[in-house]
């Protein structure tokens, strides 16, 4: 798994849209299984953009167990996917 510095870095997100100490279950893994069936469909990079929408959403609503099971679930996409990291992104918020 990428660390958690990298992950922040490679998807802009913000302080408060992050979660650290956390370790992958079983459920987050069943998540990842839903995502990564999409990718075939729509690609990779898609994906990425559809877990941190969720991610967002989650937050707005104020639903923090699904955000941070859904930050998780990024966490372990970026893994499976490094192809799509983006090492000179700009600080701030992800603008897909």
């Amino acid at each position: 798994m990428i660390s958690f510095t990298r992950h922040t870095r490679l998807t802009e997100l913000v302080s408060d849209e992050t979660l650290s100490g956390v370790s992958p279950s079983a459920r987050h893994h069943r998540l990842l299984a839903s995502y990564q069936w999409i990718v075939e469909r729509r690609g990779s990079a898609a994906v990425r953009r559809l877990i941190i929408s969720d991610l967002r959403s989650f937050l707005e609503i104020g639903a923090w167990t699904r955000a941070a099971d859904a930050l998780v679930v990024l966490r372990l996409f970026r893994a499976a996917y490094p192809e799509h990291e983006r090492p000179n992104a700009p600080a701030g918020r992800c603008r897909y």
